[in-house]
C-alpha cells in the first residue's frame, strides 16, 4: 500500500496529517500578534501559549483549520484533533476531515486560547 506523504494512519483509524507537509500558511517573526483574550489599555499583550491552549487556529490559503486536544510531541511541535473549519463549515476540506489529527509547528498558530 502507498502512503499518502502528507498524512500517516494512527493507531486510532483517524489519519494525522502534517501542516508543513500540506503547506498550511506560517506566522513570521515581526508578524502583527493576534489575541484571543482581553487586553486591558496599556498592558503588554499576552504570549502566544500554545502549549498551554484548549484550541487554535491554523490557516491553508483563506480556510481557518480550527483544532483543539494539543499535545506536545516529541520533536518540539504539537499535535491536536480538527473539530472545524471556517468559513467552510463542512465537514471535510481539502482531504482534512473533522476528527482528523495534525501535526503542527508554533509558526503554523495564527490564534490559540484558553
Amino acid at each position: 500500500m502507498k502512503s499518502n506523504p502528507s498524512s500517516i494512519r494512527s493507531d486510532k483509524a483517524s489519519a494525522l496529517h502534517s501542516a508543513e507537509r500540506l503547506g498550511f500558511a506560517r506566522h513570521h517573526a515581526g508578524d502583527a500578534p493576534i489575541v484571543n483574550q482581553d487586553v486591558g489599555l496599556g498592558d503588554p499583550l499576552p504570549p502566544r501559549r500554545v502549549a498551554n491552549a484548549a484550541h487554535a487556529a491554523l490557516k491553508k490559503g483563506m480556510e481557518a483549520v480550527l483544532v483543539r486536544s494539543i499535545q506536545q510531541d516529541g520533536d518540539g511541535g504539537y499535535i491536536g484533533e480538527i473539530y472545524g473549519f471556517e468559513p467552510h463549515h463542512g465537514t471535510q476540506f481539502e482531504g482534512l476531515k473533522l476528527g482528523d489529527r495534525i501535526a503542527f509547528g508554533e509558526e503554523h498558530v495564527f490564534t490559540c486560547g484558553d
